[in-house]
């Protein structure tokens, strides 16, 4: 076997391993089609290696015609493979001249088959002849060729030109690949040649086009190598790139600069229940995101033209869930850019922050009321101080007042001091209700009917009302007692009956309605467990012009007021709320515009023991017994009063303008002293501190605290619960003779039962 026999058959068998190899990589991975050509062309390469070596050591003419008709059809079949295999590697799509080549040269297969020798012509005899080294090989004589013969050849040449183009495209992506696909487009111009000198020129040597057959294999094969390590690392880096975008907390995905959606990840799908292939495809806009919301819509176009400008647009939105809940959300859209600088992508992004929405409306709120507090609070120091202060001063009016009546000898005498003491009470509920405004007046709690309270309120509302309002009063049956001051409900009542009465300008009706909570009834502020029986119901109802939802939400709030600038000191519901409290009940409210406003007051009520409870005679200002009162004062008018009543009840009176002072007397007169009566709140030593140091030698002084500070201002260090007794200012002449009887008297039964 000399050379030229000796390489194609290692060829033929080169080619059939090779086609072999691609055929099983393809059948393990059924995806990669270029796999399966290779494969095609490989084993065609192998049948035309063979077809030339059986041509070259033919010793008949059948077995020189068997092999030019199989070397023919073996270089059309893969002529058009290779097409094929170029088209596939550089992802070119030319469908329909691919389809033409393979039909014209399948046709010539086809004529080949059926015996119809177009290409190569009828063989007539054949000639052993030796090459250059010495080999010899079987020379053909034939007949000429058709006129098919050009159509095919220059069908091959279009190939070529055509594999060359795939090659240079391919160049673009990959530089390296696409040299590698030149050197194969070149080197299959080797079997070309090689057929038109022995088919067409009749040059008398052996085909030798199986060396630019392997050549070109060779390199693709080395180029599919490259691809399929490129195309691993681009699965890897898939992979990866999924593992991010669809497992991230954000939506994000893809548009083009049209705003169509490319790709979304799978965090934005399954929120809104979407499918994938139900939303790509769409305009951003009309996916379920944003059907929601028209303005939104028109928003996220606009988003995209402006991005498709290169700008980078953000701004807070709402995205529907599946669930149908509205999520608040921070959107963003972001422009990709090429190497040029051209906008080709955007990318949408959107992150929940409905979370950070609600803390932050639920930080308001409590910054809110952290605020409302603390006004409340400094209005209440700033209440309290001025109602101690205007407390000794009605206690000295109305004292002085008592005491002139109980000396005038004429009736005009007494009448203008009985106006004097009617105008002094009168100041003292102004200072009540502005203790009630900072909830921190002194309640003076009594065991009452509701309806009595409402009974004595309805005279006054009705002239209060006037003619243009009818007052409508509906008293439940069998209403439970409770616990509270019926003044200052009273007065709780009335404002809210003002309240309405400026609501309904053209006039309406009033109705105020009393009944026991009944199992089921909705009582705000209720503890889980609690018995709803134990509370009463008095409810007030206008049909005025009602509230929106931001004044109701407002109403108690101090110095709010819709009315005009000098119409109102928006004091009134502030009041309401803080009698209520202070009674320990809640008060709801439900109003909307137009349909007028429904007032709810819940109090708790008392069990039937308490409800027993006996009220202690009245008594009259009683005499002294001979005892002598230390009286300790800082204001020097409400001590001069003070221990003038004092002493027309005749008790001898030890009067002092401080702690320091009173404590000086006390040891001057050490044990002749039967009671202590001192203010609360002086300045330099306080009341509790006098007493504590005045018992650490007598423990058993009866003392009697006075004071004008509300409970929450009022220092009580040194005050024992139990055993002593407070008395509030403003104070009549009889009130304090009786506070003043009682610590004396029960400090004597004391006395005698330890004895």
């Amino acid at each position: 076997m000399g050379p030229y026999a000796f390489s194609q058959a290692f060829l033929c068998g080169f080619f059939a391993f090779a086609a072999l190899s691609s055929f099983v990589l393809w059948r393990g991975t059924r995806r990669e089609r270029t796999l399966l050509t290779l494969s095609i062309v490989c084993a065609i390469g192998a049948v035309q290696t063979y077809a030339a070596l059986l041509v070259a050591s033919a010793t008949t003419v059948a077995d020189a015609q068997h092999g030019i008709h199989l070397r023919t059809m073996g270089g059309a079949l893969n002529v058009a493979a290779l097409a094929w295999l170029f088209a596939g590697i550089a992802s070119v799509r030319a469908r329909a001249y691919l389809w033409i080549v393979t039909t014209i040269l399948l046709s010539t297969v086809a004529v080949i088959i059926l015996g119809i020798p177009v290409l190569g012509g009828r063989v007539l005899s054949i000639e052993r002849i030796p090459l250059p080294w010495g080999e010899l090989f079987t020379a053909l004589t034939r007949t000429p060729t058709s006129p098919w013969t050009s159509i095919v050849y220059a069908t091959v040449a279009s190939t070529i030109v055509f594999n060359l183009l795939c090659a240079r495209r391919f160049m673009a992506e990959d530089r390296t690949g696409g040299l590698l696909l030149m050197v194969a487009a070149v080197g299959s111009v080797v079997p070309l040649v090689s057929a038109v000198m022995t088919d067409m020129l009749r040059v008398r040597l052996p085909f030798f086009g199986s060396v630019g057959v392997v050549a070109t294999t060779v390199v693709i094969a080395l180029q599919m190598v490259d691809n399929r390590r490129r195309h691993a690392r681009l699965v890897t880096a898939e992979r990866r790139f999924r593992a991010i975008f669809d497992q991230t907390f954000q939506f994000i995905g893809l548009l083009d600069v049209s705003g169509t959606l490319l790709e979304m990840n799978q965090t934005a799908l399954a929120f809104a229940g979407a499918r994938h292939d139900d939303v790509v495809g769409k305009p951003f806009w009309e996916t379920p995101w944003w059907a929601h919301s028209p303005e939104l819509q028109a928003r996220v176009r606009r988003a995209v033209t402006s991005a498709g400008r290169g700008e980078v647009v953000r701004f807070e939105a709402t995205h529907r869930a599946a669930d149908g809940r509205v999520h608040h959300m921070d959107f963003s859209l972001k422009p990709v850019h090429d190497a040029t600088g051209a906008v080709v992508l955007l990318i949408p992004e959107s992150r929940d922050i409905e979370d950070r929405v609600v803390a932050e409306d639920t930080k308001r709120k409590l910054e809110q009321k952290l605020a409302s507090a603390q006004k409340m609070e400094a209005l209440g120091q700033l209440a309290g101080g001025a109602a101690h202060d205007f407390n000794n001063l009605l206690t000295v009016i109305a004292g002085h007042a008592d005491m002139l009546r109980a000396e005038a000898n004429t009736a005009n005498a007494r009448f203008e001091l009985e106006q004097i003491r009617l105008a002094a009470e009168q100041a003292a509920s102004l200072t009540g209700q502005l203790l009630a405004f900072s909830r921190q007046s002194v309640i003076e709690p009594k065991l009452v009917n509701p309806n009595a309270i409402v009974a004595s309120t309805e005279a006054l509302l009705r002239r209060t009302l006037g003619e243009r309002i009818e007052l409508r009063v509906r008293l439940g049956a069998a209403v439970r007692l409770v616990r509270v001051d019926p003044r200052q409900l009273g007065r709780a009542l009335l404002n809210i009956g003002l309240n309405a009465k400026d609501a309904m300008p053209s006039g309406g009706h009033l109705t105020i309605e009393t009944h026991n909570v009944v199992t089921g009834e909705f009582v705000p502020g209720l503890d889980a467990g609690s018995d709803p029986h134990q509370y009463v119901l008095i409810s007030v109802s206008d049909t005025g012009v009602g509230m929106s939802e931001e004044t109701r939400a407002r109403l108690f709030e101090p110095f709010f007021t819709t009315k005009g600038a000098g119409k109102g000191t928006g004091l009134g519901m502030s009041v309401v709320d803080g009698i209520v409290r202070q009674s320990g009940g809640h008060i709801l409210v439900d109003s909307r515009p137009g349909q007028g406003s429904v007032f709810r007051i819940y109090l708790p009520s008392v069990g039937e023991v308490e409800a027993t409870e006996t009220r202690p005679a009245e008594l009259v200002a009683p005499r002294s017994r001979n005892e002598r009162i230390l009286l300790v004062e800082d204001d020097s008018a409400v001590r001069s009063m003070t221990q003038s009543l004092l002493e027309r009840q005749g008790y001898s009176v030890l009067s002092a303008g401080s702690g320091e002072e009173a404590l000086n007397l006390a040891t001057l007169n050490r044990d002749r002293i039967d009671l202590v009566l001192t203010d609360v709140g002086m300045a330099g030593i306080s009341g509790p501190q006098l007493i504590e140091r005045l018992r650490s030698d007598n423990g058993s002084l009866p003392v009697l605290f006075m004071s004008g500070h509300p409970p929450e201002q009022m220092p009580t260090h040194g005050i024992e619960a139990e055993g002593d007794h407070l008395l509030r200012k403003p104070f009549t002449p009889s009130a304090l003779a009786i506070a003043v009887r009682s610590v004396l008297d029960r400090a004597r039964e004391g006395h005698a039962g330890r004895v």
